[in-house]
């Protein structure tokens, strides 16, 4: 669905269609292709992991971070013949050896037993120019974590060699459509790690899912949904499966967004005739009207401070993104640039919103610099539609139309590399992406 059909599906009356669903974890087909960049690549040696446990280990925790840092587009993996166990056990292997490779960086890191079920894992860089380790970060973790644990090593690599945040350990929420036998569409409300791996089914419908979004811990997720004959607002508890309908007021109920502190609930409600933007206090359920204006408002979301709320109107004829101030109830015009401007994502500094925005007859996924009021449009290709920005402003994810089958996909975009990776399904659409908040992580470091 593109953003001009989403938004007439908030205002057209669906027919009723009688609900089947079922709760439950279902792996989901989804192949990854990475496209990418053009960027100059920092050259690296990810060592093969020196695995000291008897245990077999459901994942190979280095080929995660290689695939992590691949897709990235920031570095050129480059093989060595050795592995971290040799690396650091042998001295005859040394820097020069891999300055010939060509590589800037090491990263060598072993995993021990550390209890049962449980592990204990020692990551280490070094520096090829420099000659010496610059550090060793170890933690601990279960062995239900070893995809999480291997996506927070691409974190920390990350950060220390580039300065930059990453959001590997993040995750992705995202809807899939397929038709089943009796050639019925099936949507499904999945969420998987943010390679697209691991991706488990949180709810499945023959009715229309739409817009999931994050609680700010990361536990919920709200997002409308069709099953009763109309549009309704649920908030969904991953960690017990428990659902909550919070929004079934008479006409819209549809695209809730959360406020920094997990404590309300952006909405866009039609009871009183119009299309406007409430907030809902989710421990009283006592709503607060933000806007009153004749025109379409909807699509909220908060900025991370909360001090605004940024929303889509056509309160001057055609779709541009507005703020309201939370504090002083002003509320002024965002975009003044195309004649499309819709479907905001807010970057955490608040410095950047990502949006659809119509240019040269084209609807495309850009970038809109808030300060200084500028576009950057960074995509060019068919129907991009629900850009999502990641936890550290790095990334992107938004959906598109896969030409060669005609299908939704999803496409990841490093901001600064450029590089690209799309997650698709067999047979079938993915799309309405939701990028989920950064995972913590406790870990001691050692400088040698």
């Amino acid at each position: 669905m593109n953003h001009q059909s989403k938004a007439k599906a908030y205002i057209v009356v669906f027919a009723v269609i009688l609900l089947s669903f079922t709760m439950g974890v279902v792996k989901a087909d989804i192949y990854v292709d990475i496209l990418g960049g053009d960027e100059q690549r920092i050259p690296i040696v990810v060592l093969p992991f020196d695995v000291q446990t008897k245990k077999e280990l459901k994942h190979k925790m280095d080929k995660i971070v290689l695939n992590d840092l691949s897709r990235s587009g920031l570095f050129s993996l480059i093989e060595a013949p050795v592995t971290s166990h040799s690396f650091s056990s042998n001295n005859d292997v040394g820097y020069k050896f891999f300055r010939k490779l060509g590589a800037e960086n090491i990263i060598a890191a072993q995993i021990k037993d550390n209890g049962p079920n449980s592990y204990l894992l020692r990551v280490s860089l070094y520096d090829v120019l420099l000659k010496k380790k610059k550090w060793t970060y170890s933690w601990g973790f279960s062995s239900k974590q070893l995809r999480q644990s291997a996506h927070q090593i691409s974190d920390l690599i990350f950060k220390e060699i580039t300065g930059k945040e990453s959001a590997f350990s993040s995750n992705l929420a995202f809807i899939t459509v397929q038709k089943n036998k009796k050639n019925r569409r099936i949507y499904r409300l999945q969420i998987a790690d943010s390679d697209g791996f691991d991706a488990k089914t949180v709810l499945k419908s023959t009715d229309p899912i739409l817009s999931p979004a994050w609680s700010p811990n990361g536990q919920r997720l709200a997002y409308t949904s069709f099953e009763n004959g109309r549009s309704e607002i649920y908030i969904h508890h991953l960690q017990t499966g428990k659902r909550e309908l919070v929004a079934s007021y008479k006409g819209i109920n549809g695209s809730p967004a959360w406020s920094p502190d997990g404590e309300s609930l952006a909405m866009t409600l039609s009871m009183q005739g119009n299309s406007e933007i409430y907030i809902m206090n989710l421990l009283t359920k006592k709503l607060r009207r933000l806007t009153k204006n004749p025109s379409i408002d909807t699509e909220a979301n908060f900025s991370h401070n909360g001090k605004y709320v940024y929303f889509t109107s056509n309160r001057k004829g055609k779709p541009q993104i507005y703020r309201l101030n939370m504090y002083t109830g002003r509320t002024e015009q965002v975009t003044k640039i195309g004649e499309y401007n819709a479907g905001s994502s807010i970057s955490k500094d608040g410095k950047y919103l990502a949006l659809i925005h119509s240019s040269e007859k084209k609807l495309r996924v850009a970038l809109y610099d808030i300060e200084n009021e500028e576009f950057h449009p960074i995509t060019d290709t068919f129907l991009d539609d629900s850009p999502s920005i990641s936890p550290g402003a790095n990334m992107l994810v938004y959906s598109s139309i896969d030409r060669i089958n005609n299908n939704g996909q999803l496409v990841i975009m490093d901001l600064r590399a450029r590089s690209k990776t799309s997650l698709k399904i067999s047979n079938g659409t993915v799309k309405e992406p939701a990028w989920g908040p950064a995972r913590q992580i406790t870990f001691k470091k050692t400088l040698n």
